[in-house]
């Protein structure tokens, strides 16, 4: 299910999102000694999932960040602590599109620039919190339920074929 593509000077490998990679035993082998939701190593090395109905995501925002009032920075920092989180759901959702490019100049890096895009469509996300974060920043967490995360990656791939063809 992973994908490697490669030449005698770069590899990429491209895993499965939905599969936690770790090692065996390190976070347990079976549900009922497994601290975690979602994908785990089980003991004959191959890959499990846990039980888990949605993926969650968290952001943050700092108040004083935010313009206006403190009143209005408050409200603006859960807005923009929001929009973090589906920034974060849209990541897992769909990847992030990376363009790194490394200069060398006399056999030594002159510049290593990396740039990072995140494109995406989430609905459907659910509020499942929102808490002050050492009375200076708001944190924000969604969930998206996983019947919707197939949803929108077909939807993708259908726009993805749209735009191709």
């Amino acid at each position: 299910r992973n994908a490697v593509v490669e030449n005698v000077f770069n590899r990429c490998v491209i895993f499965d999102p939905r599969v936690w990679h770790a090692p065996d035993n390190f976070f347990g082998s079976t549900i009922e000694d497994s601290s975690l939701d979602g994908p785990v190593v089980n003991s004959s090395g191959g890959l499990g999932y846990l039980a888990s109905d949605r993926i969650e995501a968290t952001g943050y925002a700092v108040i004083q960040s935010q313009a206006g009032e403190p009143a209005q920075q408050r409200l603006m920092a859960i807005k923009a602590a929001r929009f973090d989180a589906y920034r974060q759901l849209t990541e897992i959702v769909f990847g992030v599109y990376i363009d790194s490019s490394t200069t060398i100049a006399d056999l030594t890096i002159a510049s290593d620039d990396f740039r990072s895009r995140i494109e995406g469509v989430i609905y459907g996300a659910e509020l499942v919190k929102i808490e002050p974060v050492s009375g200076d920043t708001y944190a924000v967490t969604l969930a998206l339920p996983n019947s919707t995360i197939g949803d929108l990656r077909a939807l993708y791939l259908d726009q993805l074929a749209l735009g191709a063809g």
